[in-house]
C-alpha cells in the first residue's frame, strides 16, 4: 500500500514500507543514543571510546534525529527537498552506525548497531531503486555547472576512500596502530563515500537521477561536517580533551566545500 502526496507518487507501493523502516530506524537510533549516554561507563569502558563516542551520542540525538524527522515531515507534506533530506539523513545515520558497529564491541551495542545498519541499508537501497524520477521531475531539470558539482563529489569521495584504505592497510600490515574509533570511522568512510563518487559521475550526465543523487550527497556531506564541527566544540566540555583550533578551521573549510554547492544546486530548482 502506498501513501498520498509527492512521497507516495515517487515511491509508489514501497512508500509505506520505506516510512515504516524509517520510523524503526529513528526510534532505534534515538533510543540507542540515549542508552549510550545513560550507561556510558559500561558502553564505553575505555577513555578512547568515551572521548570519541559520548559527544557523538549528543550529536546523534540532537542533530541527526531532528534532521531525519524534519525531512520526513517535509516529504510527507509534499515538499520535495524533504525527500533529499530524508535520504541524506539516513546516510548520516548509516555512516555513524557503521563506525559504532566496528568500534563498540559489547554484545548489546553490536546487536543494536548491526540492526540499525541493516535497516538503514535496506531503507536507502529501497529509496534509491524504487524512486520514480519522472514523477519527481515531470520536466527534466536543467543542471547548471554539473561538471563542477560532479568533480567536487568525485574528488572528495576519492580522497576519503584513499585515506581510509591506506589507514586500514597499514594497520593490517602492522605498520601502524589504529584505535577502535579510528577503525570504525575509516570503515565508514570506505563504505559510504563511494556513493559520493557515483553521484558525481551521474551529475555529469545531467539527468534527474544525477541531480537527485548529487543533492543527497551534498546534503549528507554538509550534515556530516556540521555535526563534526559541533562535536569538536562540545567535546572539551564533556571529556578531558582540548579544542584544537587548527582542526576546527580545517573542518570548517570541508564544511563549506559541501555546504556552498548544496545551497547552490538546490536553489537551481524548486524542491
Amino acid at each position: 500500500m502506498g501513501l498520498h502526496g509527492i512521497f507516495g507518487e515517487v515511491y509508489g507501493k514501497n512508500s509505506m514500507l520505506i516510512l515504516l523502516l524509517t520510523v524503526d530506524i529513528c526510534l532505534l537510533f534515538a533510543g540507542n543514543s540515549a542508552i549510550n549516554l545513560r550507561w556510558s561507563g559500561i558502553i564505553y569502558p575505555t577513555p578512547e571510546l568515551y572521548n570519541a563516542f559520548l559527544p557523538n551520542d549528543y550529536i546523534n540525538l540532537f542533530i541527526g534525529v531532528p534532521a531525519l524527522i524534519f525531512s520526513v515531515i517535509l516529504a510527507l507534506c509534499s515538499i520535495k527537498i524533504g525527500l533529499i533530506g530524508w535520504t541524506g539523513s539516513l546516510l548520516f545515520v548509516l555512516y555513524n552506525e557503521i563506525a559504532y558497529l566496528f568500534a563498540v564491541r559489547n554484545v548489546y551495542s553490536i546487536i543494536v548497531n548491526a540492526t540499525i545498519v541493516l535497516l538503514g541499508a535496506a531503507a536507502i537501497i529501497l529509496m534509491l531503486t524504487s524512486l520514480d524520477y519522472q514523477a519527481l521531475f515531470p520536466v527534466a531539470p536543467i543542471i547548471r555547472r554539473p561538471g563542477i558539482y560532479g568533480a567536487i563529489l568525485i574528488l572528495m569521495g576519492v580522497l576519503f576512500i584513499a585515506r581510509a584504505l591506506i589507514n586500514i592497510i597499514t594497520a593490517v600490515s602492522g605498520n601502524s596502530i589504529l584505535s577502535l574509533p579510528e577503525i570504525g570511522v575509516n570503515i565508514a568512510d570506505a563504505v559510504i563515500c563511494p556513493f559520493w563518487i557515483i553521484s558525481g559521475i551521474l551529475l555529469f550526465k545531467k539527468t534527474a537521477a544525477g541531480f537527485t543523487a548529487g543533492c543527497v550527497s551534498y546534503f549528507h556531506g554538509s550534515l556530516l561536517f556540521i555535526a563534526l564541527i559541533i562535536f569538536m566544540v562540545i567535546r572539551p566540555m564533556l571529556c578531558d580533551m582540548k579544542l584544537v583550533t587548527e582542526d576546527l578551521l580545517f573542518i570548517g573549510v570541508m564544511t563549506l566545500i559541501f555546504l556552498v554547492p548544496a545551497v547552490l544546486i538546490t536553489r537551481t530548482f524548486q524542491l
